[in-house]
């Protein structure tokens, strides 16, 4: 299990409607609850965490407290062990930057998943949480032109080597494993006119 860092922001409302799921998922994604009487955190409030071991498992309890329908997504992620063994044998080098939106969508399709795989996977690289509201900004983000949530920024030794945006290509897992593995870099991302991905001759 590796160190996490979870950073709350609150959410604020926009007039523009939230993507469909993708077709042929086989699953419709549940519908936040409304109403739930719940305070939503103060923008760059940090979400408690105990040991690095909990971290993870903490943080998925604090956005299960404020929308359930992200659990029920993480409960029914389902990570490859081949996938989960490729993530073990990712260079500490590399670290993940996770820019995502609990009003989103997008964010709750993916990021659970990703939540999932860090759970079963005992990793060597890190990987910050970063919760944003419609604006997506806040501190630190300012030169990272975040334009979509979710955002996966992978970095190797504090450079940028490529970014996941909104959607993958092929699976989540697989393209992030693609970027920390060295065989991608860019912009990858399931909507054609964000990736603008390249391909590394190795």
């Amino acid at each position: 299990m590796l160190p996490v860092l979870m950073v709350g922001a609150a959410c604020a409302g926009s007039g523009q409607a939230e993507p469909e799921p993708s077709a042929g998922s086989g699953q419709a994604e549940p519908e936040p609850s409304a109403g739930s009487g719940q305070a939503e955190p103060e923008a760059g409030a940090s979400l408690p965490s105990t040991s690095p071991a909990e971290a993870v498992a903490e943080s998925v309890r604090s956005v299960l407290q404020r929308d359930p329908a992200w659990g029920q997504v993480y409960a029914r992620a389902r990570p490859s062990p081949a996938q989960l063994r490729r993530l073990e044998a990712v260079e500490p080098e590399i670290s993940v930057l996770v820019v995502y939106g609990e009003w989103c969508s997008d964010s709750r399709r993916e990021v659970p998943l990703y939540w999932k795989a860090l759970d079963q996977a005992k990793v060597r690289f890190e990987t910050a949480f970063r919760a944003v509201d419609r604006s997506k900004t806040g501190p630190g983000l300012e030169d990272l032109e975040i334009l979509y949530v979710p955002t996966f920024v992978i970095r190797r030794e504090g450079v940028e080597v490529g970014r996941l945006v909104e959607s993958a290509e092929t699976d989540l897992l697989s393209d992030l494993l693609a970027v920390m593995e060295g065989g991608r870099a860019g912009v990858l991302s399931g909507r054609p006119e964000l990736g603008v991905s390249a391909v590394q001759k190795r």
